[in-house]
């Protein structure tokens, strides 16, 4: 049974944010958390995007 590249990276990134699905959302609580104290605003694009770059380094 042949499976094309494709479908199998699609499989491994949902895998894989699946399991990070809870540490993404208390890391965003923490992480706002940290933001209110220092009276700064929640940027979310900014951290989606950082938190990207920990998955990258993950796999």
């Amino acid at each position: 049974m042949r499976v094309s590249v494709n479908t199998v990276i699609a499989f491994l990134l949902s895998v894989v944010f699946l399991t990070y699905i809870p540490g993404f959302y208390i890391y965003l609580y923490f992480m706002n958390i940290a933001f209110q104290s220092f009276k700064e605003p929640f940027d979310f694009g900014t951290l989606f995007v950082e938190l990207i770059k920990v998955f990258l380094f993950t796999i």
